[in-house]
């Protein structure tokens, strides 16, 4: 379980675990190899069908400062895509089937638009607005997972600065891996690549992961009997502002930023405690409950292997709230610090769909987005990110950059 461990990989991937998908392309009907979804993927696939009713897409927004080598940095996004499978991986579906097969590309083409900003007469803010307005864009974009681009990639370009917007479809990738990819982008820009390690392969986890959901083991009963024990106990009050709707889960966000003085009162290295137990003391207030269910994002990255890996790892687990009357803020810390051990501990045993689709948690995560960095003179620095989950009744999402 956990604390960075290093794990036995499969070497090589079961037959089981791969089928023969048929593909019809200009009339002709092709056979491919086709691979179980992980169920990380499993669960946003049943997201999107019943939950969202569309495809969804994992999306960041960069900055750089400095002048930017166009073709220099197409060149690079070639050869990130070059150098994972799962910017090279379509799903799809066979007939009488729910879930699709994701079959890995031997290549493929990303998408590529470029803005020229360089000669309006455009403000800082402006520029950063217009970036933003993109952002949303390609949030709200969907398009084909069965065929076409899976990564594609938007520049903004100007004088001194310009932002890049990547997106690939949410069954490729959670926050961290949009981290990993700009930070291999610019290593690949600056000429680094050969620094980069190897690649896991996603296919690998996947089959892993489903395997162990499966197994009957001791340790690994040990591990799901340890969640099948825990009860999800949603907040039973209706929150201020709340209004019930039939309509499909179409969630709207609030952007508050935080000055300096006051961020610098939470440490980094405690800012998830220290965050979620404001969060859960704020719920505790304003629905009176003292004991409930928090919807926690686990990295699902507690082996060494998967640290820099690219694909769906994350997950959102059930997380014990306690906040009782006679509580100091200490003991709300002490109380989460443990129950953050407790799950994360545990995490890779938990069934990602177990966290259930009706939405009724609230929920909290925490994303580092690390400061600017600097590749071969090119300062490059993550903005924003976002990704699809489990549905929420209302999420705070708690950003450091």
């Amino acid at each position: 379980m956990g604390d960075g461990l290093s794990l036995a990989w499969p070497s090589t991937l079961n037959q089981n675990a791969s089928y023969d998908v048929n593909q019809h392309e200009g009339g002709v009907e092709m056979q491919e190899q086709g691979f179980w979804l992980s169920p990380q993927q499993k669960f946003i696939w049943t997201i999107e069908q019943e939950v969202l009713r569309a495809p969804s897409r994992a999306v960041c927004l960069a900055s750089f400062r400095g002048g930017v080598d166009i073709e220099r940095l197409r060149g690079a996004i070639h050869r990130l895509v070059n150098r994972h499978e799962i910017l090279r991986t379509v799903f799809r579906r066979q007939t009488g089937m729910k879930v699709p097969f994701q079959v890995v590309l031997e290549s493929c083409e990303f998408g590529w638009q470029h803005d020229d900003l360089s000669q309006l007469k455009l403000s800082e803010s402006q520029r950063q607005l217009r970036a933003e307005e993109m952002f949303e864009a390609a949030r709200n974009t969907s398009s084909s997972r069965e065929n076409g681009t899976v990564l594609k990639a938007r520049l903004l370009s100007g004088t001194e600065s310009s932002h890049l917007i990547l997106s690939v479809p949410s069954l490729c990738a959670d926050a961290r891996s949009l981290q990993i990819l700009l930070n291999e982008l610019g290593a690949i820009y600056s000429g680094k690549e050969a620094s980069l390690a190897e690649p896991f392969r996603y296919l690998q986890f996947a089959q892993w992961q489903t395997d162990l959901l499966e197994s009957d083991e001791e340790d690994i009963r040990k591990g799901k009997d340890f969640w099948a024990k825990r009860q999800i106990t949603p907040l039973d009050a209706t929150l201020p502002s709340e209004r019930k709707s039939e309509q499909s889960f179409s969630p709207h966000s609030y952007r508050i930023v935080v000055d300096r003085a006051l961020a610098s009162q939470v440490p980094g290295a405690g800012s998830t405690v220290i965050l979620l137990s404001v969060w859960e003391t704020l719920l505790s207030r304003l629905s009176g409950q003292g004991t409930f269910s928090v919807g926690f994002q686990v990295n699902g990255r507690e082996y060494a292997e998967l640290e820099n890996a690219v694909g769906c790892f994350a997950r959102t687990v059930p997380l014990r709230a306690q906040v009782e009357n006679n509580f100091r803020f200490a003991d709300v810390l002490r109380e989460t610090a443990q129950n953050i051990r407790d799950v994360t501990g545990v995490q890779e045993y938990f069934a990602p769909d177990a966290i259930g689709r009706d939405g009724s948690l609230c929920s909290f995560s925490y994303q580092d987005l690390g400061g600017r960095q600097q590749f071969d003179g090119l300062g490059l620095a993550l903005e924003r990110i976002h990704v699809v989950g489990e549905p929420y009744n209302l999420r705070l999402v708690a950003v450091r950059r």
